[in-house]
C-alpha cells in the first residue's frame, strides 16, 4: 500500500474557512487528520460525530480552553471512533452549517460521493442537507470509486478537492462538467 499525504487537501481547505463559521467535520481518518490543522485557525463552531476528531482539537490544552467551540454530536459508539444512529442525525438537524467537510469512501462524476458504511452515509448526507456548502476532500485512491451508499450526488458537491497527481488517473472533462468547482492541491 502507498501512503498518500493529505496535507496540500487540507491547506487547501483551510483556505476557505473564516472565523464565524459553523463547520460539518464527518468521521473519518483524512478528516480526523484535518481536525489537527483546523487548530492553526480559531474562531470556528465545529460540530462532528468523530470522537478522533474532537481529540485531535483539543489535545494539548492544559488550561486555555480551546480556540473554537466543539460540539460532539451525541448518539451510539461502537467499533470505529465515532458516534453514529438516529441521535446523531436528528443532532445535525439542529444545525446549520456554513460548510460540510467530508471524505468519502469513494467519489465519481456520474454517480456522486460514497460511503460503505450506511450509517455513516446517512450522517453524511444530513450534513450535506444543512450545510450551505459541501467540501469533498479526496484523494486518487478515492476518485472513480464508486461505494455501497451514496450519499451526494455531484450537483450537491460545492467543492471537489484532491490532489494534483490524480488529474492524470482520471476522465478530467467529466470531473470538470459535473463538479461546480474542483481544486487541485
Amino acid at each position: 500500500m502507498i501512503y498518500i499525504s493529505n496535507a496540500p487537501l487540507h491547506g487547501a481547505a483551510l483556505q476557505h474557512l473564516q472565523t464565524r463559521q459553523i463547520i460539518f467535520l464527518d468521521a473519518g481518518s483524512t478528516t480526523s487528520i484535518l481536525a489537527e490543522e483546523l487548530r492553526t485557525l480559531s474562531g470556528l463552531m465545529i460540530i462532528t460525530n468523530s470522537l478522533q476528531a474532537v481529540f485531535n482539537l483539543t489535545v494539548g490544552y492544559k488550561h486555555d480552553a480551546p480556540q473554537h467551540e466543539i460540539i460532539l454530536l451525541g448518539g451510539r459508539v461502537q467499533q470505529r471512533p465515532q458516534t453514529q444512529g438516529d441521535l446523531v442525525i436528528s443532532e445535525i438537524y439542529r444545525y446549520q452549517a456554513n460548510i460540510a467537510l467530508l471524505s468519502p469512501v469513494g467519489i465519481d462524476p456520474v454517480h456522486g460521493a460514497s460511503s460503505f458504511y450506511s450509517e455513516e452515509a446517512n450522517i453524511a448526507k444530513a450534513m450535506v442537507k444543512q450545510a450551505k456548502q459541501t467540501f469533498i476532500l479526496a484523494d486518487q485512491s478515492k476518485l472513480g470509486v464508486v461505494s455501497r451508499v451514496r450519499y451526494a450526488q455531484h450537483h450537491e458537491v460545492s467543492m471537489l478537492i484532491s490532489n494534483q497527481e490524480a488529474k492524470s488517473e482520471i476522465d478530467l472533462a467529466s470531473y470538470q462538467q459535473h463538479f461546480q468547482q474542483i481544486i487541485w492541491a
